[in-house]
């Protein structure tokens, strides 16, 4: 066909692939062209059919390994078919493992609100317990009776302190800067060698 404007019959008569189509090119010599052939490349992300986790089940699993522990919290993702690592991560309160440091602001929300709610209901039968824990009875007690009082309020004091980070020495870090002042000892005068002079 040569370069230039065709006409429109000729320029479709050109476009038209049937089969394997034939033309005499290089002096005569037939060649085959295939047939191109278009196929899909899978698409990144999730597979068709599937959605994301709802943001309440997400809420649910990070409430339950929040409060009820890790293993029901997998046991409950399992029956839904979610994964374990996204389970850990719904626990940590990001929305997947990509995101697992970065918590999503309104699940972490959500776990330490239900948390709260919890602890707050916990310090208040504490409260009650300890009332009801008088003097008077703590003398009816037996010697081993008491040592276990002292060392279940003892882990409650313990419980209650707010977390301090240490170090790797066991040294409360308060992010504050350190000072170490080195006082030299001071010598006496009769520590120093006595030269006599002649004058």
């Amino acid at each position: 066909m040569p370069m230039g404007i065709v006409s429109d019959s000729d320029f479709e008569s050109e476009l038209k692939i049937n089969g394997t189509q034939t033309e005499s090119r290089n002096n005569g010599v037939e060649k085959s062209e295939p047939i191109p052939i278009f196929k899909e490349l899978p698409t990144k992300g999730r597979p068709e059919g599937t959605t994301e986790v709802p943001e309440s089940i997400r809420k649910l699993i990070g409430e339950q390994a929040n409060i009820e522990g890790r293993t029901s919290a997998l046991e409950l993702a399992r029956g839904l078919g979610i994964s374990d690592s996204s389970a850990s991560a719904y626990a940590n309160g990001a929305t997947s493992t990509s995101t697992y440091n970065k918590a999503d602001d309104e699940l972490l929300g959500y776990i330490n609100e239900r948390r709260g709610k919890l602890t707050k209901r916990a310090l208040n039968k504490l409260g009650h317990a300890l009332a009801l824990m008088t003097t008077s009875k703590l003398h009816e007690c037996s010697g081993p009776q008491l040592a276990q009082v002292a060392s279940v309020m003892s882990s409650v004091v313990k419980n209650l302190q707010p977390n301090q980070p240490e170090n790797s020495k066991g040294i409360v870090n308060n992010n504050s800067p350190s000072f170490i002042f080195m006082v030299p000892p001071t010598k006496k005068e009769t520590s120093y060698e006595v030269i006599s002079s002649k004058e």
